[in-house]
């Protein structure tokens, strides 16, 4: 209904419903905010549970392989490296996760695009209109001399039909 108040908005002011319109908008924008904190927060979450499992993994590798590397079992170079890639996986999951969160963020627009592109279309009737101004220009430029000094463009008729000029 939002969509349709914003483009009825003269029709709204003529019939002085402004108050009702806004108090309506006020109504749903307080509806929408419970929403929209719980969407916030869920993102909040996510984007740091990839963060945090890095973290974790690292802390338990270290944790549990640190006593290899004092007992001489495990190279210090070995145990670095592997934290390292820990890291450097923890890092690439991210970006997966980013892409993958980019990607949700387009299906809306895609799917608002997708239902505008299946709307019914009045092309048939305009390249209708269309032909018939032709005609009617080629048939008013049959008609006219082609030695008068003005040129023929701009002798041709000004005519409206089913015109509708709003009052103010």
């Amino acid at each position: 209904w939002l969509i349709h108040a914003d483009s009825a908005h003269r029709l709204i002011t003529d019939y002085k419903q402004r108050g009702q319109i806004v108090d309506k908008f006020e109504k749903a924008l307080d509806n929408q905010r419970g929403l929209t904190m719980k969407a916030k927060s869920f993102n909040f979450w996510n984007e740091l549970l990839v963060p945090w499992l890095t973290i974790l993994a690292v802390g338990f590798y270290m944790a549990f392989k640190s006593r290899e590397v004092i007992d001489g079992r495990l190279s210090l170079g070995a145990f670095l490296a592997m934290i390292n890639v820990y890291k450097d996986l923890g890092d690439r999951f991210e970006g997966v996760y980013g892409c993958f969160t980019s990607m949700t963020e387009a299906i809306e627009p895609l799917a608002g695009l997708t239902g505008q592109f299946n709307l019914e279309t009045d092309a048939e009737q305009r390249l209708q209109l269309q032909k018939n101004r032709e005609d009617w220009v080629s048939r008013i430029l049959r008609n006219s001399p082609l030695s008068d000094p003005i040129p023929v463009y701009d002798t041709l008729p000004i005519e409206f039909q089913q015109v509708c000029v709003p009052h103010s």
